[in-house]
């Protein structure tokens, strides 16, 4: 398999195969007529355009780590590699049980090792990659753990510590990277008091850190769809534009044969009015779902995410235990931890969002349970505590 067939698939893109249009290209412009040529021209410029489309896809998704805040180098190559595995280096030395114990709270089959001065390896498995029942299945760095890896570990120790550098790769083509001298400084790892970060030492002992919930489903695909079924709507028909197009292409050729294109431009029209239409409706039930009188942050991630997790910030500390009694009584809590004074934590139990075709069932936040924790329990304590902001997000993947 081709390095671009692999790096579409790692990030859910389905590669363009041209091999077989580009025959029918090929053929119908040696056929001495005009109308095959036009033909053959418009495959080459609808290939081109899926090409050009897909290497864009590749490279936002590669840049994907340019918003991490500190330079990693070798995405590429980390995520086609047999044994993912990176390097980083600290600007402030920190213990290193301290970041083996984060890491593990993570995901307990990656491995850290000390590598230099102010220089750890992290090494991760790999996942296994494959498009569909015909297609090669390959190994390949797993994104998903890295994010969480990002947001629940590194985050917090470029906050606290900073990191200079991270270089990524395959383990055995991975090169040695050593710390750049550091002024002022003592021996690095030797005690981990020195620097502690409280976000590493909570989920060190908690195994959860993050001060904002993980917002996987915000790149799944059909999320309009998706969102519509989850707050108990249904989207417009696929099938229904696919029609509206070719039906008014069909009945512009009897016409005349320019009626074909204004056929398609009007079947596109009506498609993506109800394309717009479906957003709307996605829109007012968001809204609706969220109206109360302290902010409520990616509900629509919630609702997608097979754990389900609520963030509660207060402006002054609540009573834990009468808080605890109340969450657990309004909604189906899978888990409850307190980050700080301030600052709990909720996982709630998935259900199952029903679809239609197209679209597989899949398991998400209820939508009741928000309207059941903010009226029950958070509307009444934001007099009393004033409720900051409800965080929500999570991971696609129900606990195991």
């Amino acid at each position: 398999m081709k390095e671009r067939e692999r790096l579409a698939r790692i990030f859910e893109i389905e590669p363009m195969r041209p091999v077989g249009a580009l025959v029918m290209a090929g053929l119908m412009a040696v056929i001495p007529w005009p109308l095959t040529w036009i033909g053959s021209g418009t495959i080459v410029l609808w290939l081109t355009a899926i090409y050009t489309d897909e290497q864009r896809k590749i490279r936002e998704g590669l840049a994907e780590v340019d918003a991490w805040g500190f330079k990693v180098n070798g995405y590429r190559e980390w995520l086609l590699a047999r044994e993912p595995a990176f390097d980083l280096e600290l600007r402030r030395d920190v213990g290193i049980d301290l970041i083996a114990a984060s890491v593990a709270a993570v995901d307990s089959t990656i491995t850290v090792e000390l590598r230099g001065e102010r220089v750890v390896r992290v090494v991760m498995l790999p996942v296994e990659v494959r498009g569909g029942p015909e297609v090669e299945l390959f190994f390949a760095g797993d994104r998903k753990r890295l994010r969480e890896l990002c947001d629940r570990v590194l985050a917090p120790l470029h906050a606290d510590v900073g990191i200079a550098e991270m270089r990524m790769g395959d383990r055995e083509a991975l090169g040695a990277l050593v710390a750049r001298p550091a002024k002022d400084r003592e021996t690095a790892f030797r005690d981990q008091g020195k620097v502690a970060p409280p976000d590493l030492q909570s989920l060190a002992r908690a195994g959860t850190s993050q001060r904002r919930p993980p917002r996987e489903a915000n790149v799944l695909k059909l999320r309009v769809d998706r969102l519509l079924y989850a707050t108990g709507q249904h989207p417009a028909s696929a099938g229904a534009m696919t029609a509206s197009v070719g039906v008014l292409a069909v009945v512009g050729m009897i016409i005349a044969p320019i009626g074909a294109v204004i056929g398609v431009a009007a079947g596109s029209g009506i498609a993506w009015s109800m394309l717009r239409s479906d957003r709307n409706k996605v829109e007012r039930a968001l809204a609706q779902a969220t109206r109360y009188p302290f902010p409520v942050e990616h509900y629509d991630d919630w609702l997608l995410s097979g754990r389900p997790i609520l963030d509660i910030e207060f402006g002054s500390p609540p009573r834990r235990a009468e808080l605890e009694r109340a969450l657990r009584g309004v909604a189906r809590v899978a888990d409850l931890t307190w980050l700080d004074d301030t600052l709990v934590r909720m996982e709630s139990q998935p259900v199952m969002h029903i679809c239609g075709p197209g679209i597989p069932s899949f398991w998400g936040g209820d939508p009741r349970e928000l309207q059941q924790v903010s009226r029950r329990v958070l509307v009444p304590l934001h007099d009393t505590h004033r409720v900051v902001a409800v965080r929500m997000g999570g991971y696609l993947d129900r606990r195991g």
